[in-house]
């Protein structure tokens, strides 16, 4: 079978140079009415633990920001909690002083940069610089270095307020934070700890050294104090979980550094290099980490080559250790196991993969950057795959994958392994529509070995497709002797098998009998990575439209407290995500913040791809 035919059937970024002296000007800004220099205790966000345990991969190659770069300098990025706002400085034209701070923004998670704007006369000054923006975790207040007029010396720390968290252009006029953390020697480079067991904390540089203040109950910051295991060292960005600080050496080669501590009011230790991170420029400096769940992303300044301006780079790695229960999350995030469905950015689709013939049975890799997807763009149903540089820049052209994945048949519901070195498909190449895992040989970017068709526990006369792997002993459906579980679809429902260390079933394969509605289809299950959310469409009632004559597939969601646990209830995603046509096929990232699916077109008969992402409340 060829075509669409058989496309139904599966359907399945060094502010002291920068600052200088500060020269005469205006009076200094006075605050607004009301309005304090820090958050209440009231407006703070939560801590962001990780378990102790944690296992991570290498930090990616760090690649310059697509869309955010220039000819001129871009320095010391800023992400929002919520991944959608970059603040950084530049001396870019457009500008009001030499140094300004500048914010782009992107519809989701994983969207390109938008254009960048200049924060405006409220924020930016005509007579100094702005540089080194930082956000409190709540996005109420922008804490950044400047030496305008009114400060205490070289350059000062300043915060600036906003009531709406999603007007980027709302900020309030700069107030400085006074003698506790300002002095005659200049102080840049802010970074704000939230830390909801204890006083919230600012570290910053001043003299080439880092430096931290607490705040104190009247309101005010308290007499700052050098660290001094972080000696010689400048832009500190402190980790979410507050026991992680990120800084970068100011005298010698401008490579970035990583210290721990055991508690929030436990000393730093000494701080070790990152030696991976080093993406083949001049110099890297200014560091900002991100984290959100499985994911973190460090954003860096860096060096092109000798001469050229400082450019932004972000580097990404993912947690890859198996969790028995919840991943400690942010507080305002949606847990993959603990949310309903939770809210999502509108979806877009992927243009730059989808043609006018159909693409469809979208898949993520763990890191987030490979894409494997079916088309029909070239006659039979071949599986393809995208590569993109970093989670936000753009896709590249897809590839269709060489055989042995594709052959003269059909192939379809790509899935790859956590590790990177199993790849589960579907294919009609022996008759029926069945399930196939191939094994890569060699390292992570080997080739892949002859694929392996699986026997009757879970191929059958009816048609099996796609394969999602969880590896997780101890799983719900993972008997004794299970190393994991394979969900897979069939006949109109989810199933699962356990599997074993060599990939042999544990039993026959049964039915997810609380996600399943024998009335209606369901199909094509895709689970976070921490195993505690899955994605699958359905047609059941409460899909979308409600008044269709026909039911139409929606996606929809379940989740758990532990892999032990048996799935709750299933929720439509709702019509933020579910379209009036229908919506399919969905593939949840590993971190459960990027969900993309197939959506039917409403102008052919074919098929794209869509994507969305998971919003922060």
């Amino acid at each position: 079978m060829t075509g669409h035919g058989w496309i139904h059937l599966v359907i399945v970024l060094a502010f002291g140079a920068a600052c200088g002296e500060a020269g005469e000007g205006p009076a200094a800004l006075e605050a607004e009415p009301g309005l304090d220099a820090v958050p209440r205790a009231s407006e703070r966000g939560h801590a962001f633990p990780l378990s102790a345990d944690a296992t991570w991969s290498s930090w990616s190659d760090p690649v310059p920001l697509a869309g955010i770069n220039t000819d001129a300098a871009e320095q010391r990025a800023a992400l929002s909690k919520r991944g959608l706002s970059l603040y950084f400085h530049s001396n870019r034209p457009g500008g009001l002083g030499a140094n300004d701070l500048w914010v782009a923004r992107r519809a989701c998670f994983d969207c390109p940069w938008e254009s960048p704007v200049n924060l405006g006369a409220r924020v930016n000054t005509a007579e100094s610089n702005e540089a080194g923006p930082a956000l409190s975790r709540d996005e109420h207040w922008l804490f950044f270095g400047s030496n305008r007029a009114g400060g205490h010396g070289r350059g000062d720390i300043w915060v600036s307020y906003r009531e709406n968290i999603h007007d980027d252009l709302g900020w309030g006029a700069p107030v400085n934070l006074g003698p506790g953390v300002n002095t005659s020697a200049g102080e840049s480079q802010p970074s704000y700890f939230e830390n909801e067991g204890g006083p919230p904390q600012l570290f910053f540089t001043r003299a080439g050294s880092i430096i931290t203040s607490e705040l104190q109950p009247d309101g005010t910051w308290g007499l700052a104090t050098a660290v001094p295991s972080l000696a010689n060292f400048s832009g500190p960005s402190v980790h979410p979980n507050g026991l992680e600080i990120y800084v970068f050496e100011l005298f010698k080669d401008h490579r970035i550094w990583h210290a721990t501590r055991d508690a929030p009011d436990a000393p730093w230790s000494a701080p070790t290099e990152l030696v991976e991170l080093t993406p083949g420029v001049a110099s890297v400096f200014q560091p900002f980490i991100h984290a959100h769940a499985h994911t973190e992303m460090l954003f860096v300044g860096g060096i092109p080559a000798e001469g050229q301006a400082p450019d932004l780079y972000v580097s990404t790695r993912t947690r890859r250790d198996p969790v028995d229960g919840p991943v400690a999350l942010h507080a305002d995030a949606a847990p993959a196991g603990h949310a309903s469905a939770g809210t999502w950015s509108d979806p877009v689709p992927l243009t730059t993969l989808n043609t006018p013939a159909s693409e469809l049975a979208p898949a993520l890799s763990p890191d987030g950057l490979t894409i494997y997807f079916a088309s029909d763009r070239a006659g039979n149903t071949d599986i393809y795959a995208a590569r993109r540089a970093c989670r936000a820049c753009g896709w590249g052209a897809p590839n269709p994958l060489p055989s042995p994945i594709n052959g003269d048949a059909n192939e379809a519901g790509p899935f790859l392994s956590d590790d990177g070195r199993l790849f589960f498909f579907n294919s009609n190449r022996d008759g029926n529509n069945d399930i196939y895992v191939a094994r890569r040989e060699g390292g992570p970017d080997g080739e892949w070995g002859s694929p392996t068709r699986f026997g009757a526990a879970v191929n059958t006369a009816a048609n099996e497709n796609h394969a999602h792997y969880l590896h997780r002993p101890g799983e719900a459906y993972a008997p004794d002797g299970a190393e994991g579980v394979l969900y897979f679809a069939r006949g109109g429902g989810i199933r699962a098998v356990g599997l074993d260390a060599d990939l042999q079933p544990v039993g026959d394969a049964t039915l997810v009998a609380e996600l399943d509605d024998p009335a209606f289809f369901d199909g094509a299950p895709s689970v976070t990575g921490d195993g505690l959310g899955i994605f699958f469409h359905s047609a059941r009632p409460g899909s979308q439209p409600p008044d269709a004559a026909t039911p139409r597939f929606d996606l929809w969601m379940s989740v758990r407290s532990s892999t032990r646990d048996r799935w709750s209830a299933p929720v439509n995603l709702g019509p933020g995500v579910n379209g009036v046509l229908e919506d399919f096929q969905p593939a949840i990232s590993h971190d459960g913040r990027t969900l993309v699916f197939t959506r039917r077109n409403a102008e052919r008969e074919d098929f794209d791809l869509w994507m969305t992402t998971r919003m922060g409340s």
